[in-house]
């Protein structure tokens, strides 16, 4: 079942929009813009969520709409989960917006819950790296080692225009939540689903 509930980007997407409203019903295609991305993509999750008791649904004048359901065995241990993941995402990235001029702000690994990803936080632009140490050391728990890498705009996108095969893995890579993205047109001849 975890497997299902987190296998792509697109899902924890409307995983934390159903999750953190649990009282709205939403639509395929006004998810998909305020999510922004592809209605199939939305739609064929909508689907797998509805389909394993996630989600209920409702038909109004022709129009499809789904609502978290209070009911799905685990739903208090999800909505606990993404209420904290959302707040430590948004505290953090908060506090790095004030620190630095960043372009990316990706969270990966750790904060995921991914152990085997090769970073869990991704920053491209520039940041000061004490003030993030800080950061980072005021909301991960101290045995947590939190791996990081700062790179600079060009740099990386000349990464990824030559293939690297780190970057590559981390754009790539369907769960991470990224918060921050002004390179967004830039990134999208290197994935196409952004």
């Amino acid at each position: 079942m975890l497997k299902a509930l987190f296998s792509s980007n697109t899902r924890v997407k409307l995983l934390k929009k159903f999750l953190l409203h649990p009282e709205e019903e939403f639509y395929g295609r006004d998810l998909s813009r305020e999510l922004d991305e592809q209605i199939h993509s939305v739609r064929r999750e909508l689907n797998n969520l509805e389909k394993i008791g996630l989600l209920q649904t409702r038909w109004q004048k022709n129009i499809l709409y789904f609502k978290v359901s209070k009911k799905f065995s685990i739903y208090p241990e999800l909505k606990s989960i993404f209420k904290k993941s959302d707040f430590l995402h948004d505290k953090i990235t908060e506090e790095v917006k004030n620190i630095g001029k960043i372009q990316l702000l990706l969270f990966s690994g750790i904060f995921i819950g991914k152990k085997d990803s090769r970073i869990d936080l991704l920053i491209v632009g520039e940041v000061d790296r004490d003030s993030l140490e800080k950061v980072i050391e005021k909301h991960t728990e101290k045995d947590e080692n939190i791996r990081y890498s700062v790179l600079p705009k060009k740099n990386f996108l000349d990464r990824l225009e030559f293939k690297d095969q780190f970057s590559q893995s981390i754009i790539n890579e369907e769960e991470s939540i990224i918060t921050i993205n002004s390179i967004k047109d830039e990134l999208k001849k290197y994935k196409s689903t952004w």
